[in-house]
């Protein structure tokens, strides 16, 4: 995938969760750093910041267990033990997950059951674990590219559904 394909994938993804009463509703909006061929969330988050939104990214902790801290462009970023960017240490506001509006999902595919493959850690799953019992908030949106979809991903007990997933051709719902 060239550079400029990567672009215009990710500003087309931005531009259809923007419009969207999901992201028109939330306050507290979770992104990530991008690693590799995963969708670029920047120009959505760029968005939500420019809309007075709170933006979070995710930050591993040592029980291999994850935090959402506030972010800005321009707050220090640093690769964490798995080599994946995330805010450095210091004195940052940290958000529980159950009160984040919207989170972004990196995905390495999904199905249209709302099943993620994800990178093998659990960290979303552990972090979201709340959410198996009910629709409770927050919002799980798969950030993907049209090729990461899957005819049928077998979920297992400990796996957390997304709600929906947004790709280069528009805004999937999963869930009512």
């Amino acid at each position: 995938m060239t550079e400029s394909v990567a672009s215009d994938a990710a500003r087309a993804c931005a531009e259809y969760l923007s419009s969207s009463g999901v992201f028109k509703d939330a306050r507290h909006v979770a992104g990530y750093a991008c690693v590799g061929r995963e969708l670029d969330p920047a120009p959505l988050l760029q968005i939500a910041l420019d809309a007075d939104k709170s933006v979070y990214l995710p930050r591993v902790k040592a029980a291999n267990s994850m935090e959402f801290v506030a972010w800005r462009p321009g707050d220090p970023i640093r690769d964490n033990r798995f080599g994946i960017p995330e805010p450095a240490s210091g004195k940052v506001a940290v958000i529980a997950a159950e009160d984040l509006d919207l989170v972004l999902v990196p995905l390495l595919g999904f199905d249209l059951h709302g099943n993620r493959l994800g990178f093998g850690g659990g960290f979303y799953d552990r972090a979201f674990t709340f959410r198996r019992s009910g629709n409770a908030p927050p919002f799980l949106c798969g950030y993907a590219y049209d090729d990461q979809c899957c005819d049928e991903l077998e979920a297992a007990e400990w796996d957390v559904k997304l709600d929906a997933v947004v790709t280069q051709s528009g805004l999937r719902f999963f869930s009512g």
